[in-house]
């Protein structure tokens, strides 16, 4: 895959002329952002940059197999540390989100901060105000395969180490569900086959991802199926509602909601699936489709929230069970109910 070169050498120049480094992803980080945002710090390391990872909200624990996540401060819990390396940075980049505001508690700093900034992301209208370079490809699997093609473009597929490609082939991997949706490019199986040549595990990387969940997790995904399940075949949707009261009787931790909503779209006459999760500062919606209906489009229109045409999320402006409510309203003012 062949990127713009004026962009790359343009990058190339910022990196050469920065001491610091500072890579930031999204709230609610997840194997992409993760992994993108690792992948690079790995590539910055190699370059003798000080480099860390800011997050602005906590990331599932069992990512922390990934090379350098030592090297993440998280916003919500290190506000001082995340401001004293903003503070500090002489570059800035952002990897796996198309606006500032998607970087949270972090976010004031960020565009306040005077440092050159750069942008390595997939998702769509990325909002490029003030950026020195810009990477953006919504055809691309996800921004850990972007964050490759933009290292080997710079300095080699050669340069990519075993650290890069753990980081980066988990990106890839979970931001398209191993595989099975987000990659009709021939691109991303040119990527994970090369990131595979670095010796890394796909067998482990795929056990410390998927294989990792507690037995209250476990129970608790039977709960979801059984209890919170919603089902409305005329309109061919299904939806999960999870309660603050729910986490906290099965005791969850961070991550233990991830990818459930994808069982909603395993039922073969449903194609469009949503999570709601209830928690004492928000509520938060993950969408997925499997066929037409854009949930980008769907969730910057309803809940001012925005993603991908086939996954995407939202930070609800409602309480949890206004959102339950609406969301089966609009739904139903968007999909035409069929008879059954």
């Amino acid at each position: 895959m062949l990127l713009d070169e004026a962009k790359i050498e343009n990058l190339r120049a910022l990196i050469e002329q920065s001491e610091n480094v500072a890579i930031v992803s999204h709230v609610n980080p997840d194997g992409d952002a993760l992994g993108s945002s690792l992948g690079m710090c790995a590539a910055m390391l190699k370059q003798g940059k000080n480099a860390c990872v800011l997050l602005p909200t906590a990331h599932p624990d069992y990512y922390n197999f990934l090379p350098n996540s030592d090297r993440i401060l998280v916003g919500e819990k290190e506000p001082d540390r995340c401001a004293q390396a903003i503070a500090a940075a002489d570059l800035v980049l952002m990897v796996d989100l198309n606006q500032p505001k998607r970087t949270g508690v972090l976010a004031d700093r960020i565009v306040k901060s005077q440092a050159p900034k750069a942008l390595i992301d997939h998702h769509p209208n990325p909002d490029t105000e003030g950026l020195a370079v810009v990477f953006s490809d919504v055809e691309i699997s996800s921004a850990s395969e972007l964050a490759y093609w933009v290292v080997c473009q710079m300095y080699g597929g050669d340069y990519v180490d075993k650290d890069m490609a753990t980081c980066l082939y988990t990106g890839i991997c979970t931001d398209t569900g191993s595989f099975s949706y987000s990659c009709n490019h021939k691109s991303v199986y040119d990527a994970a086959g090369n990131l595979a040549e670095k010796g890394i595990d796909i067998h482990d990387i795929h056990d410390a991802i998927y294989n990792v969940f507690s037995e209250n997790r476990v129970r608790f995904l039977g709960y979801c199926l059984s209890d919170l399940l919603h089902v409305h075949s005329d309109i061919r949707m299904a939806y999960i509602a999870v309660s603050w009261a729910d986490q906290q009787r099965f005791g969850l931790v961070e991550g233990d909601m991830e990818s459930i909503v994808n069982y909603t779209l395993s039922m073969k006459d449903i194609d469009v699936g949503v999570m709601i999760k209830e928690s004492p500062k928000e509520v938060r919606m993950s969408f997925r489709s499997k066929r037409d209906f854009d949930v980008n489009t769907f969730a910057a229109k309803y809940f001012c929230g925005g993603g991908h045409r086939k996954a995407s999320g939202a930070t609800s402006p409602y309480d949890f069970a206004t959102t339950k409510a609406k969301l089966v309203e609009h739904l139903y003012n968007e999909l035409k109910p069929t008879a059954l």
